[in-house]
């Protein structure tokens, strides 16, 4: 049996069906597949040069993703540190899922005070936390393995504002053939 994750938001039962879809299988053998998986990545329909994203997919397992929205909620307005309840639920976790769910409170954290600056609406808001937060939990789960396994190494996901796509540009204009 896995350790339980101890988030902001997401109580035992909550993380305990989390971590069970992240654990289902091969579907979930990068955050991003996972991501995908639970339907919270935006829909594309692309073309040539142009790239044109849409809602979220909605594909995959709607109580996980209802479950995530559900927690991105206290992310929306959550304060700097961790509460003593918090703080008590994390007593016994392994010291690796701990620093991923403080990295996650950071960052999730800083990305919904970005967004608000911005003026995104607040469902729009939770629904991107909500996705990066299933990144977080998925890395989580595959670090805290039982005991007498060796942890696998996550590829974790990258910084805010970095790997944005980029249009290549206007294509060179071709010659015209000499006639």
């Amino acid at each position: 049996m896995k350790t339980k994750l101890r988030y902001v938001g997401l109580d035992v039962h909550a993380e305990s069906i989390v971590i069970a879809v992240a654990e289902a299988g091969d579907r979930a053998a990068e955050d991003w597949k996972f991501m995908a998986f639970v339907g919270l990545v935006p829909s594309e329909q692309s073309s040539g040069g142009k790239r044109r994203q849409g809602g979220i997919t909605k594909t995959g397992n709607k109580h996980v993703r209802r479950l995530l929205i559900e927690a991105a909620w206290h992310y929306y307005d959550c304060s700097p540190g961790v509460g003593t309840v918090l703080q008590k639920r994390r007593e016994g976790v392994p010291v690796d899922v701990v620093e991923i769910a403080d990295r996650a409170r950071a960052r999730l954290r800083r990305k919904a005070q970005h967004l608000q600056k911005s003026r995104k609406p607040p469902n729009k808001i939770t629904t991107a936390l909500a996705r990066e937060l299933a990144g977080f939990l998925w890395s989580a789960a595959r670090v805290s393995t039982p005991s007498g396994t060796t942890p696998t190494k996550p590829k974790l996901m990258k910084p805010m504002g970095e790997g944005k796509v980029r249009s290549p540009g206007p294509r060179p204009r071709q010659p015209t053939p000499a006639r």
